[in-house]
């Protein structure tokens, strides 16, 4: 948030007026008649019907051919400086090392000088490479779903490139092809979709690679493979006299094998 609405908001006057008359004091009747009119009022006194309390607004502060480099760092806070100082001339700088993500940064520096000076500030920075891959896999995945792997091509240069792509996957199994060659315009971007389907219950990785007129990237994710939400139990119970019995068990169809048991 911004310091200064923080520090310099405005504050109310918190000034309230009390009213006493209810709790005035009067003499009786024949008390007035006694001692006169005059005499009463000087007899009890002034009386104040005034009161200021001063209650201040309470403060509140609420709360940053070569081997192709994989991007597996995908933190969306790139970095968190909390006291850098600043030289004479009120300059200050510092290096940072940015996570693999691809886009646009937002950069922010609040400044404090003292108890009484503040200031804020915002710009930006986008991350981008020649090539860029980017996976868009589902949040997650039932075992035994079939579903397609989609994978954006984005080409950031003025030519036209011819691209290889390729998919690897652990705990997924691939139903179609596994790469693809493919040409993307200049300052464009195609989409590629790998029909895929789950395996085991547990988690799901992948790699993708694309290479292509001397660019390449890579990218690497994983994201869970549930259980269905509910489950079915059956169970046969009987007696065991002196002589044995015969149980016919029949296999229920329809099952799940990497989920149910017998």
């Amino acid at each position: 948030p911004d310091p200064l609405e923080i520090f310099y908001r405005t504050r109310p006057g918190e000034v309230r007026d009390h009213h006493l008359r209810p709790s005035i004091r009067l003499l009786t009747a024949d008390d007035l008649l006694r001692m006169g009119e005059e005499e009463a009022i000087l007899a009890d006194g002034a009386v104040m019907e005034r009161a200021m309390v001063d209650s201040p607004a309470p403060s509140r502060t609420e709360p940053a051919a070569e081997a192709i480099d994989v991007r597996e760092d995908f933190n969306p806070l790139a970095a968190f400086e909390p006291a850098l100082m600043t030289d004479s001339e009120g300059r200050v700088s510092t290096t940072i090392r940015l996570p693999d993500n691809l886009t646009r940064y937002r950069i922010t520096a609040v400044a404090v000088s003292g108890s009484s000076h503040y200031g804020k500030a915002e710009t930006t920075l986008t991350a981008r490479l020649p090539l860029m891959v980017r996976p868009s896999p589902p949040r997650f995945l039932n075992f035994g779903d079939r579903f397609e792997f989609p994978v954006v091509l984005q080409n950031q240069t003025d030519q036209d490139q011819s691209v290889e792509v390729a998919l690897d996957v652990a705990n997924l199994g691939l139903t179609g092809a596994q790469g693809y060659r493919l040409d993307i315009p200049a300052n464009d971007r195609v989409e590629v979709r790998f029909p895929a389907e789950t395996g085991q219950a547990g988690t799901a990785r992948f790699q993708v690679v694309a290479a292509g007129n001397g660019f390449s990237d890579a990218a690497r994710g994983q994201l869970p493979v549930w259980t269905p939400a509910t489950r079915e139990a059956f169970a046969t119970y009987g007696e065991l006299d002196d002589d044995g019995i015969v149980q016919p068990v029949i296999m229920p169809e329809a099952v799940w094998p990497q989920f149910g048991q017998l």
